[in-house]
């Protein structure tokens, strides 16, 4: 006789129909809140999780591991634009610390786990990006619109804050309402 978190799982397919996906609903998808245990589950404590850390890894890694192509378009078709000016910034080096694996998968593992993946761009004089570096989603305090423009409040290190204008931040969101990705509470 199975026992423990898979028995309750079979189980559900014979419950009563009103009674099935309770499980899962009340311990399993209790991210930010109190699960049934009492206990409160956040993202950064997910991950201690082998379970949860192996999907989000699997998941970040594959999705890291994608061909990354940039393409024009023409007036029938495309064609690679290799020689686009952030072909190597998307493809090989995002960033001096980090290869463009790594940043595909530090922004896949933030949208699985917050809903939200955050990065900063930063430009040279002409207006081109030149870097893009992630920024921690735990972080992101605020998302507003002041005359038209959309502002992100990020919490530095030091525990000031800085506002980001939209130019200069890459944000990624996971369904959510055109502002902030669903965030699991």
């Amino acid at each position: 006789m199975m026992t423990g978190f898979l028995s309750s799982l079979f189980q559900e397919r014979s419950a009563p129909a009103e009674k099935r996906g309770t499980y899962l609903q009340d311990n399993i998808l209790a991210v930010g809140s109190e699960a049934a245990a009492g206990i409160s589950v956040t993202p950064n404590s997910a991950l201690t999780s082998a379970a949860v850390f192996a999907c989000v890894r699997i998941l970040s890694e594959t999705l890291a591991s994608l061909p990354l192509i940039t393409y024009e378009r023409l007036k029938r078709g495309r064609e690679r634009a290799n020689g686009f000016y952030l072909y190597p910034i998307l493809h090989d080096k995002p960033n001096e610390f980090m290869t463009s694996f790594e940043l595909r998968e530090t922004l896949q593992g933030h949208l699985a786990l917050w809903g939200n993946a955050f990065s900063q761009l930063d430009y040279d004089e002409a207006g081109r990006i030149v870097s893009i570096f992630p920024l921690r989603p735990d972080r992101m305090s605020k998302i507003q619109i002041q005359n038209g423009v959309k502002l992100f409040e990020y919490q530095l290190p030091d525990g000031g804050t800085t506002w980001l204008t939209e130019d200069r931040v890459w944000h990624l969101k996971a369904f959510g309402d055109g502002i902030w990705g669903h965030i699991v509470t």
